[in-house]
Protein backbone atom coordinates (compact mmCIF):
# COMPACT_ATOMS: atom_id res chain seq x y z
CA UNK A 1 0.00 0.00 0.00
CA UNK A 2 0.97 3.54 -1.31
CA UNK A 3 2.18 6.34 1.21
CA UNK A 4 -0.59 8.56 0.85
CA UNK A 5 -3.02 5.68 1.32
CA UNK A 6 -2.15 4.11 4.68
CA UNK A 7 -1.43 7.84 6.28
CA UNK A 8 -4.93 9.11 5.34
CA UNK A 9 -6.55 5.72 5.41
CA UNK A 10 -9.58 6.93 7.59
CA UNK A 11 -10.22 9.86 5.44
CA UNK A 12 -11.92 7.91 2.86
CA UNK A 13 -14.55 5.07 3.01
CA UNK A 14 -16.77 3.17 0.49
CA UNK A 15 -19.01 6.31 1.00
CA UNK A 16 -16.38 8.45 -0.96
CA UNK A 17 -17.43 9.54 -4.20
CA UNK A 18 -14.13 12.05 -4.86
CA UNK A 19 -10.91 12.64 -2.43
CA UNK A 20 -8.33 14.71 -3.73
CA UNK A 21 -5.45 16.38 -1.62
CA UNK A 22 -2.74 18.79 -2.45
CA UNK A 23 0.03 15.89 -2.18
CA UNK A 24 -1.68 13.12 -4.35
CA UNK A 25 -0.91 14.58 -8.20
CA UNK A 26 -3.81 17.00 -8.66
CA UNK A 27 -1.80 18.22 -11.39
CA UNK A 28 -1.22 15.42 -13.09
CA UNK A 29 -5.02 14.68 -12.72
CA UNK A 30 -4.64 12.34 -10.15
CA UNK A 31 -7.23 11.89 -7.25
CA UNK A 32 -6.72 9.97 -4.09
CA UNK A 33 -9.72 7.84 -4.90
CA UNK A 34 -12.68 8.65 -7.56
CA UNK A 35 -12.51 10.00 -11.24
CA UNK A 36 -9.66 11.86 -12.10
CA UNK A 37 -9.51 16.14 -12.02
CA UNK A 38 -8.60 18.00 -15.01
CA UNK A 39 -6.64 20.94 -14.18
CA UNK A 40 -6.58 24.18 -15.59
CA UNK A 41 -4.11 26.67 -14.23
CA UNK A 42 -3.82 25.92 -10.43
CA UNK A 43 -0.05 25.65 -9.56
CA UNK A 44 1.16 23.62 -6.84
CA UNK A 45 2.66 25.06 -3.53
CA UNK A 46 3.84 23.71 -0.32
CA UNK A 47 0.50 23.83 1.42
CA UNK A 48 -1.72 23.17 -1.47
CA UNK A 49 -3.05 24.38 -5.05
CA UNK A 50 -3.04 27.86 -5.56
CA UNK A 51 -6.03 29.50 -7.53
CA UNK A 52 -6.47 32.71 -8.81
CA UNK A 53 -9.69 34.18 -10.23
CA UNK A 54 -8.23 36.49 -12.47
CA UNK A 55 -6.80 33.80 -14.67
CA UNK A 56 -9.84 31.44 -14.05
CA UNK A 57 -7.91 28.68 -12.70
CA UNK A 58 -9.96 25.46 -12.18
CA UNK A 59 -10.21 21.49 -11.66
CA UNK A 60 -13.12 19.87 -12.63
CA UNK A 61 -13.60 15.51 -12.76
CA UNK A 62 -16.81 14.07 -14.47
CA UNK A 63 -19.21 11.25 -11.94
CA UNK A 64 -20.42 9.46 -14.66
CA UNK A 65 -23.81 6.98 -13.86
CA UNK A 66 -24.13 8.25 -10.78
CA UNK A 67 -27.47 6.54 -8.59
CA UNK A 68 -30.13 9.00 -7.37
CA UNK A 69 -29.19 10.37 -3.97
CA UNK A 70 -31.03 12.06 -1.24
CA UNK A 71 -27.44 12.88 0.97
CA UNK A 72 -24.38 14.27 0.07
CA UNK A 73 -21.47 16.10 2.08
CA UNK A 74 -19.02 18.12 -0.04
CA UNK A 75 -15.83 19.41 2.44
CA UNK A 76 -12.56 21.27 1.84
CA UNK A 77 -10.14 23.48 3.22
CA UNK A 78 -8.87 26.40 1.29
CA UNK A 79 -5.50 28.99 2.86
CA UNK A 80 -4.74 32.20 1.98
CA UNK A 81 -8.66 33.78 1.77
CA UNK A 82 -7.78 37.79 1.20
CA UNK A 83 -11.29 38.92 -0.20
CA UNK A 84 -11.53 42.57 -1.26
CA UNK A 85 -15.66 43.90 -1.04
CA UNK A 86 -18.01 42.52 -3.53
CA UNK A 87 -15.38 39.52 -4.15
CA UNK A 88 -17.70 36.43 -4.69
CA UNK A 89 -15.26 32.93 -4.51
CA UNK A 90 -16.63 29.21 -5.09
CA UNK A 91 -14.41 26.52 -3.44
CA UNK A 92 -16.35 23.76 -5.05
CA UNK A 93 -20.20 23.13 -6.97
CA UNK A 94 -21.25 19.74 -7.65
CA UNK A 95 -23.80 20.36 -10.68
CA UNK A 96 -26.31 17.61 -12.18
CA UNK A 97 -28.49 17.01 -15.21
CA UNK A 98 -30.93 19.22 -15.13
CA UNK A 99 -34.39 17.82 -14.74
CA UNK A 100 -38.25 19.17 -15.52
CA UNK A 101 -38.18 21.21 -12.70
CA UNK A 102 -34.73 23.17 -13.25
CA UNK A 103 -31.11 22.86 -12.34
CA UNK A 104 -29.83 20.49 -9.98
CA UNK A 105 -26.15 21.32 -8.08
CA UNK A 106 -24.63 21.86 -4.37
CA UNK A 107 -21.78 24.66 -4.03
CA UNK A 108 -20.33 26.51 -1.24
CA UNK A 109 -19.43 30.61 -2.01
CA UNK A 110 -17.67 32.90 0.48
CA UNK A 111 -19.34 36.30 -0.52
CA UNK A 112 -18.09 39.64 0.88
CA UNK A 113 -20.59 42.13 0.50
CA UNK A 114 -19.33 45.08 -1.10
CA UNK A 115 -21.58 47.56 1.28
CA UNK A 116 -22.57 45.97 3.97
CA UNK A 117 -20.26 44.24 6.53
CA UNK A 118 -23.01 42.35 8.00
CA UNK A 119 -24.17 40.33 4.70
CA UNK A 120 -20.98 39.03 4.21
CA UNK A 121 -21.24 35.30 4.54
CA UNK A 122 -20.35 31.85 3.68
CA UNK A 123 -22.90 29.66 2.36
CA UNK A 124 -23.47 26.12 1.22
CA UNK A 125 -25.98 26.61 -1.81
CA UNK A 126 -28.62 23.40 -2.82
CA UNK A 127 -30.55 23.79 -6.14
CA UNK A 128 -32.71 20.94 -6.60
CA UNK A 129 -35.54 21.15 -9.29
CA UNK A 130 -34.11 24.65 -10.15
CA UNK A 131 -35.35 25.25 -6.07
CA UNK A 132 -32.44 27.45 -4.48
CA UNK A 133 -31.72 27.01 -0.52
CA UNK A 134 -28.76 28.21 0.67
CA UNK A 135 -27.34 27.26 4.75
CA UNK A 136 -25.64 30.57 4.95
CA UNK A 137 -23.57 31.99 8.05
CA UNK A 138 -23.31 35.61 8.06
CA UNK A 139 -22.43 38.66 9.75
CA UNK A 140 -19.95 40.91 10.50
CA UNK A 141 -17.68 38.12 11.95
CA UNK A 142 -17.76 36.49 8.47
CA UNK A 143 -16.63 39.64 6.94
CA UNK A 144 -13.58 40.00 9.24
CA UNK A 145 -12.77 36.45 8.59
CA UNK A 146 -12.94 36.64 5.03
CA UNK A 147 -10.71 39.91 5.07
CA UNK A 148 -8.08 37.91 6.07
CA UNK A 149 -7.89 34.70 7.19
CA UNK A 150 -4.96 32.05 6.62
CA UNK A 151 -6.94 28.74 6.89
CA UNK A 152 -10.78 27.65 6.63
CA UNK A 153 -12.48 24.25 6.74
CA UNK A 154 -15.71 24.33 5.22
CA UNK A 155 -18.73 21.42 5.14
CA UNK A 156 -22.11 21.33 2.96
CA UNK A 157 -24.50 18.62 3.72
CA UNK A 158 -27.70 17.39 2.69
CA UNK A 159 -29.65 14.86 4.41
CA UNK A 160 -32.85 14.67 3.56
CA UNK A 161 -34.83 17.69 3.75
CA UNK A 162 -32.10 19.28 5.31
CA UNK A 163 -29.01 21.37 4.65
CA UNK A 164 -26.31 22.81 6.51
CA UNK A 165 -23.19 24.71 6.52
CA UNK A 166 -20.09 23.72 9.00
CA UNK A 167 -17.16 25.99 9.37
CA UNK A 168 -13.89 25.90 11.26
CA UNK A 169 -11.87 28.90 11.89
CA UNK A 170 -7.85 28.92 12.77
CA UNK A 171 -9.41 29.92 16.59
CA UNK A 172 -12.28 26.71 16.62
CA UNK A 173 -11.26 24.10 18.50
CA UNK A 174 -14.38 21.98 16.04
CA UNK A 175 -16.29 22.30 12.70
CA UNK A 176 -19.23 24.52 14.31
CA UNK A 177 -22.57 23.54 12.55
CA UNK A 178 -23.26 27.88 11.28
CA UNK A 179 -26.45 27.51 10.01
CA UNK A 180 -29.42 24.31 9.06
CA UNK A 181 -32.14 25.04 6.45
CA UNK A 182 -35.21 22.95 5.57
CA UNK A 183 -34.82 21.53 1.74
CA UNK A 184 -36.96 19.83 -0.88
CA UNK A 185 -37.16 16.05 -0.06
CA UNK A 186 -36.51 15.80 -3.92
CA UNK A 187 -33.84 13.33 -4.59
CA UNK A 188 -30.55 14.54 -6.35
CA UNK A 189 -31.33 12.99 -10.01
CA UNK A 190 -29.74 10.19 -11.50
CA UNK A 191 -26.81 10.36 -14.34
CA UNK A 192 -23.63 12.51 -14.86
CA UNK A 193 -22.80 14.81 -12.70
CA UNK A 194 -19.47 17.15 -12.62
CA UNK A 195 -16.81 18.40 -9.74
CA UNK A 196 -16.11 22.22 -10.51
CA UNK A 197 -13.10 23.07 -8.03
CA UNK A 198 -12.42 26.75 -7.54
CA UNK A 199 -15.45 27.93 -9.67
CA UNK A 200 -19.26 27.99 -9.79
CA UNK A 201 -18.70 27.55 -13.66
CA UNK A 202 -16.14 28.55 -16.05
CA UNK A 203 -16.06 32.40 -15.96
CA UNK A 204 -18.42 32.68 -12.48
CA UNK A 205 -17.36 33.19 -9.06
CA UNK A 206 -13.61 31.96 -9.44
CA UNK A 207 -11.78 31.33 -6.33
CA UNK A 208 -8.03 33.12 -5.14
CA UNK A 209 -6.47 31.14 -2.42
CA UNK A 210 -4.88 28.16 -1.73
CA UNK A 211 -6.84 24.59 -1.83
CA UNK A 212 -5.45 21.38 -0.27
CA UNK A 213 -8.40 18.60 0.24
CA UNK A 214 -11.84 18.39 -1.68
CA UNK A 215 -13.84 15.20 -0.79
CA UNK A 216 -17.34 14.14 -2.13
CA UNK A 217 -19.41 12.20 -0.17
CA UNK A 218 -22.59 10.18 -0.86
CA UNK A 219 -23.71 10.09 2.76
CA UNK A 220 -24.42 12.91 5.20
CA UNK A 221 -21.47 12.61 7.26
CA UNK A 222 -22.15 15.82 10.28
CA UNK A 223 -25.36 16.60 11.86
CA UNK A 224 -23.34 18.59 14.79
CA UNK A 225 -20.28 20.09 15.57
CA UNK A 226 -17.43 17.82 15.50
CA UNK A 227 -13.54 17.32 15.42
CA UNK A 228 -11.63 17.59 12.55
CA UNK A 229 -7.72 16.83 12.50
CA UNK A 230 -4.67 18.25 11.03
CA UNK A 231 -0.96 17.99 11.23
CA UNK A 232 0.11 20.30 13.70
CA UNK A 233 3.33 20.99 12.22
CA UNK A 234 1.51 23.00 9.21
CA UNK A 235 1.45 20.19 6.61
CA UNK A 236 -1.59 18.59 4.95
CA UNK A 237 -4.77 18.86 6.25
CA UNK A 238 -6.56 15.53 7.57
CA UNK A 239 -10.05 15.74 6.23
CA UNK A 240 -12.45 12.56 8.14
CA UNK A 241 -15.14 12.41 10.38
CA UNK A 242 -15.76 11.97 13.98
CA UNK A 243 -15.58 8.68 14.65
CA UNK A 244 -12.93 8.26 11.95
CA UNK A 245 -10.43 11.17 13.16
CA UNK A 246 -6.83 10.00 14.37
CA UNK A 247 -5.11 10.59 17.44
CA UNK A 248 -2.35 13.05 17.68
CA UNK A 249 0.66 12.95 19.87
CA UNK A 250 3.02 15.62 19.72
CA UNK A 251 2.20 16.20 16.18
CA UNK A 252 2.32 12.68 15.17
CA UNK A 253 -1.09 10.81 13.73
CA UNK A 254 -1.37 7.65 15.68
Amino acid sequence: MSQPFSIYLNSFDGSTLLYARADSGWLQGKSVIGPDLTNVGATPQDDGYRFVAAEQDRMTASLPAQDARSALTLEAWVGDVKMAAGENYTLVSFVGPNTAGGANGMFWVLRRHATTPASSSIRAGITIDGTLLNATWAGTVVDTLLTSCPLLYVAGVRDGTTARVFVKTPTDGAAILRRSQTVAATDWPAGTWTLNVGMRAVGIWHLSGVLDEVRLSSVARYAADFPIARFQDGRRAVVRGPEMRAGLTAGVIQ
